[in-house]
């Protein structure tokens, strides 16, 4: 039921929903080309191969509801189970990384506030809001990633163009 706009939307929001944490793994980065790769082939890669699964299996199985995805991958025989249970591992770590990141924003509003009881308290915020989400309404969820984070990357881009491309320590800190 979506338009081909409102589906590249969903997409395009997704992918930029991750920008907050490349920033928060490139700072472990030794140098500002090992940043730029890492983080572009890190997020390329995956996010190319489970939107290209995806839209395998829409194509495959007809599926456009997200709610109908579990079943159908299920009912493609038992590599597609393996499919299906490699890729729920390989997910679980996003809970991990989003509690971090969640964490250390938090820190730059609180910085007396310990780490540790801020992932508690951003696991505990995402686990209930995890419980209350219905996967239906992921879609809605979604669009107002996109909303949200395609502008904020927007203004983020055009302060480092006007920075000169470059920050020092006085912009970050």
């Amino acid at each position: 039921g979506l338009s081909t706009w409102q589906g590249i939307d969903i997409v395009v929001g997704v992918t930029v929903s991750w920008v907050p944490l490349a920033a928060d793994y490139t700072r472990f980065a030794r140098t500002q080309r090992g940043a730029f790769w890492g983080t572009g082939l890190g997020y390329l890669l995956p996010d190319a191969l489970l939107l290209a699964l995806g839209a395998v299996i829409l194509l495959t199985r007809g599926v456009g509801d997200a709610a109908a995805l579990p079943a159908a991958v299920a009912a493609g025989g038992v590599v597609a189970l393996i499919a299906l249970f490699v890729l729920t591992a390989a997910e679980t770590d996003e809970a991990f990384a989003n509690a971090y990141s969640g964490a250390v924003s938090l820190q730059n509003l609180l910085p007396a506030a310990p780490q540790r009881l801020l992932i508690v308290v951003t696991t505990t915020i995402g686990t209930l809001g995890a419980l209350a989400l219905e996967l239906t309404s992921f879609q809605s969820f979604l669009f107002l990633l996109g909303s949200f984070f395609v502008p904020l990357f927007a203004v983020l881009l055009a302060d480092w163009l006007v920075a000169g491309r470059a920050y020092d320590a006085d912009d970050v800190f």
